[in-house]
């Protein structure tokens, strides 16, 4: 059976065990707009609108309007959501102490027996405790590089109801693409970035990145939410017919017909 967007709202919201208006707080959309995909009032929204709801979910923005896949409990402490914290912002994570009153890390010998329990841990499906433990972990380790964390910035701007496409633009003047050295990482930031520049008015500089992303990864980008939902919002947007845009939008599998 075919489910919508809203359907898949309402059932992770129930599955939360959370109420319309609780989302809304959580996601910083408006109950009005939660209530009218619920009730299939409206079929879709757009893209910073699921970034919120999405996170506000603790679910990927993949699985929200594709096949849900959610941990088994809602907590305020780990979870999806403190994954992304970790390698973007130390000082957001639960629990961490401020810069007047820093606790010692581990040393390298604990850590990494701490890699090892958390490792045991997955192997053992213990997924819900390893969400709890994980960002502390990352956060003490060196699991990432600078350009990771900058990219990640990046796509944390866009999130929630009122995304910053100017924040996000601005973390993305500091990333040097060449320093990326994972293909799929590096089409995924410039989809963020295609999106910034969507948003900031730059309609000409986020369909040339999506096409020299779509170059680079013609088969990845098809399956990529958030440049179909770009490519759908350029698209409601459009004021003089884009032969380019429609072209790339049809590759897509996006409705040329908006």
């Amino acid at each position: 059976m075919n489910t919508s967007i809203g359907d898949r709202v309402r059932a992770l919201r129930e599955f939360r065990d959370i109420t319309q208006d609780e989302l809304a707080r959580r996601s910083g959309v408006s109950v009005d707009t939660i209530r009218k995909l619920e009730q299939g009032v409206r079929e879709s929204a757009r893209i910073n609108t699921l970034r919120g709801l999405a996170r506000a979910l603790d679910v990927q923005l993949e699985r929200l309007v594709g096949q849900p896949t959610v941990t088994r409990r809602l907590a305020d402490d780990g979870g999806l959501l403190a994954l992304r914290d970790a390698i973007q912002d130390p000082g957001s994570l639960p629990g961490v102490l401020g810069d007047d009153d820093l606790e010692d890390p581990p040393g390298p010998a604990e850590w990494a027996q701490q890699v090892r329990a958390s490792t045991a841990t997955y192997w053992t499906g213990g997924y819900s405790e390893l969400a709890a433990t994980l960002p502390g972990l990352l956060r003490d380790g060196t699991a990432f590089s600078p350009a990771d964390v900058r990219t990640q910035q990046v796509n944390v701007a866009l999130a929630g109801a009122e995304g910053r496409p100017d924040v996000a633009l601005a973390a993305a003047a500091a990333v040097d693409l060449g320093s990326i050295s994972r293909p799929v990482h590096s089409a995924s930031y410039r989809v963020d970035v295609a999106q910034a520049r969507y948003q900031t008015g730059d309609n000409a500089g986020a369909l040339e990145l999506l096409l020299e992303v779509e170059a680079d990864q013609p088969e990845w980008i098809r399956f990529q939410t958030g440049a179909a939902a770009t490519v759908r919002e350029m698209l409601e947007a459009e004021r003089r017919r884009n032969s380019t845009l429609r072209g790339l939008a049809s590759r897509l599998g996006v409705d040329p017909a908006l």
